[in-house]
């Protein structure tokens, strides 16, 4: 008798519960009703969501990790084995691109700069170097007023290297990274050569729509 008391003790308060829960005309009975149960599946869709949505910032995270592992190889790649100083490689240099309807900030993860002038833009990923190549070579061409002379993309392990006012690769093994004297020399020579007009507009969109950006400013009509 005494278990059966306290069993009803417990429905009981179970029910007052649930009756606060839900703020109810009256305390639901023992079996869920029709918005119990949309409300149940709406619980479990909310912990499934949050689940995925927690699985993706690890996966995020872990990416983020490897990406500045290969730009950390890079960076000393460059200062310690190529002799480069420091102040000669910029990092995350920021640039705007301004296309026909709108405006837009971009960045990439290095740019060598020699005697004041930018020598090679690098991008760092952590695969599939091949997908980001056309971004790299746009980028060379449009984020200054002349073309960039060398445009990288490397996972810190191959590279592929391309020779912007030839249009040619030069390398497709990191080894391919010229020394810094190697830079000063062919910098000796070298003559600014802007993005030919109607190319331009069609490189920055590149650069536009591997970016993933919505323009933030909308150029307005004078």
């Amino acid at each position: 008798m005494a278990v059966l008391a306290d069993s009803a003790i417990y429905i009981e308060l179970r029910n007052h519960m649930l009756y606060n829960k839900y703020a109810g005309s009256k305390p639901p009975s023992n079996k869920f009703t029709k918005n119990n149960r949309k409300e149940a599946m709406d619980m479990d869709k909310e912990e499934r969501e949050k689940k995925i949505k927690e699985k993706i910032e690890q996966e995020d995270c872990i990416e983020m990790m490897q990406l500045q592992g290969v730009r950390r190889s890079i960076w000393e790649f460059l200062t310690q084995q190529k002799g480069f100083d420091p102040k000669e490689v910029e990092i995350d240099p920021q640039f705007k691109i301004v296309l026909s309807n709108c405006e837009a900030s971009v960045s990439v993860d290095f740019i060598i700069t020699i005697s004041s002038l930018s020598f090679m833009v690098i991008r760092c990923v952590q695969s599939a170097i091949e997908s980001w190549e056309r971004y790299v070579i746009a980028f060379a061409r449009a984020v200054k007023d002349y073309q960039i002379p060398y445009a990288v993309v490397t996972d810190g392990e191959n590279a592929r290297i391309y020779n912007m006012l030839t249009g040619s690769l030069v390398s497709d093994t990191i080894n391919g990274f010229p020394t810094h004297q190697e830079a000063v020399e062919q910098m000796k020579a070298f003559t600014k050569v802007p993005c030919p007009p109607k190319r331009l507009e069609k490189e920055k969109r590149i650069i536009y729509a591997f970016e993933g950006i919505k323009c933030p400013t909308t150029k307005q009509d004078a």
